[in-house]
């Protein structure tokens, strides 16, 4: 790959990559991202950017993750490049209704706010 600071998908051509199921939430985002058009053949499928994380690690191929699954011991062995047209995942939190957040999982909640707000790609 070239030097430059940002991944382009027309740099994933030719190359070894990851791809998600088109059921995933990035699957669909890698799906948006093309244009509906199919990208190149992926060297494997997988359901999970942490999945997708190891196989990098092990030099399957590359991949498109989010930025919560690359920690630093990961960016010390693999390079991590923004993606370029920057593409956005939106959060969810799920969980059951039949009974009330227990008091951890309401703390855990505003933190996890108060996190993704202060990202700089918050929107």
């Amino acid at each position: 790959m070239d030097a430059s600071p940002t991944v382009r998908l027309s740099d994933l051509c030719g190359r070894p990559w990851i791809d998600y199921r088109d059921d995933t939430p990035l699957g669909r985002l890698v799906g948006e991202a093309l244009g509906g058009e199919r990208g190149p053949p992926p060297a494997v499928e997988v359901l999970s950017p942490m999945s997708a994380c190891a196989l990098v690690r092990e030099g399957v191929g590359m991949a498109i993750v989010d930025p919560f699954c690359v920690d630093a011991a990961m960016r010390q062995c693999v390079d991590v490049r923004p993606l370029s047209p920057e593409k956005m995942l939106k959060v969810h939190a799920i969980y059951a209704r039949v009974e009330p957040l227990s008091h951890s999982a309401r703390e855990f909640l505003g933190m996890l706010r108060k996190v993704l707000r202060a990202l700089p790609e918050a929107r």
